[in-house]
């Protein structure tokens, strides 16, 4: 299969969309890429919806494929639903030069949930900022984008809680009194958003917080604050996380099992292992990928060889 065809093929409403086909778009020339945003105008939409939910598919199942070109030109699609998954495709995307881009839909475009799903995407970039590794006008444009839509009180709460979540690594006394002023509110989205934030920051003094949500009587605060848990790795959550492993709701119980994970130790090793035996599928299947990640910190050369 030949670009050519594959290009032919995406632009007929009733081809078939079979691996083959779509391998082609992976890492796309200069050159390529524009002979790809040629064709792409005369896709239908239906048809360029299969097509970005199917690439996206393929590259989170395989590493090695790169659609990065595709997602890319599909930003500017008219259609608000093949923006919003083309931002999707770009989530892991780690390259700088796609910054502008979702800068640009958080600011301008016309759908909000684009606009949201934009400013969730930025968080990816905060994270590497945290981390020192992008530049540093890239970190301010990063942050006062994201800065701006939080503070707007004209805009939606659904962006602004998008924008807190995704700014919480920069960790600034601002972005700390709104996460705080979050954690308040009596509205549980703000609050479950600042659950969020904080494990992202990867302060521990953020830990008190997180905990003490724990036995929230509400499902998706505990969800969060479990999350959090593992994201600070704060080995004192551990005792209180264990409970949740028989929590009633099964996301709860999941998002557990991800945070022992996350945070190791005897204790948690212990109690995966319980499950391991608990009968449930798919909370066996998440105990057995969380002890591998508690291997893997605890002895990186072990874990490669398969002891």
């Amino acid at each position: 299969m030949s670009l050519d065809q594959c290009l032919q093929d995406m632009c007929k409403k009733d081809s078939l969309l079979n691996y083959s086909t779509m391998v082609e778009l992976s890492g796309l020339s200069a050159l390529e890429s524009r002979r790809f945003k040629e064709a792409w105008a005369s896709v239908p939409t239906e048809q360029k919806l299969r097509i970005i939910l199917r690439l996206v598919e393929m590259a989170e199942n395989n590493p090695e494929l790169h659609f990065t070109a595709v997602f890319e030109v599909s930003l500017r699609d008219e259609n608000p639903e093949v923006r919003m998954n083309a931002i999707s495709g770009l989530w892991e995307e780690e390259h700088r030069s796609i910054i502008p881009s979702l800068i640009d839909i958080l600011v301008n475009d016309p759908s909000l949930q684009v606009r949201a799903k934009a400013a969730t995407a930025l968080g990816t970039f905060a994270s590497l900022a945290q981390d020192g590794k992008l530049v540093l006008r890239d970190c301010e444009l990063i942050m006062s984008s994201l800065m701006d839509a939080l503070e707007d009180q004209e805009e939606s709460d659904e962006i602004r809680r998008c924008a807190l979540e995704s700014v919480a690594p920069f960790d600034s006394l601002r972005i700390r009194e709104y996460m705080k002023w979050a954690y308040d509110s009596a509205d549980i989205e703000w609050k479950c958003s600042s659950l969020l934030a904080m494990g992202r920051t990867g302060q521990p003094e953020w830990a008190a917080y997180v905990i003490k949500e724990i036995d929230n009587p509400e499902s998706v605060v505990r969800y969060w604050a479990a999350n959090a848990c593992g994201a600070l790795g704060e080995g004192e959550s551990v005792a209180l996380l264990v409970p949740l492993l028989e929590d009633e709701d099964v996301e709860v119980r999941l998002e557990a099992v991800n945070a022992l994970g996350n945070i190791g130790g005897p204790l948690a090793k212990r109690a995966l292992n319980i499950c391991m035996q608990s009968g449930d599928l798919a909370l066996e299947d998440a105990s057995r990928e969380a002890l591998e990640i508690i291997v893997s910190m605890e002895d990186p050369l072990a874990f490669e060889s398969g002891l």
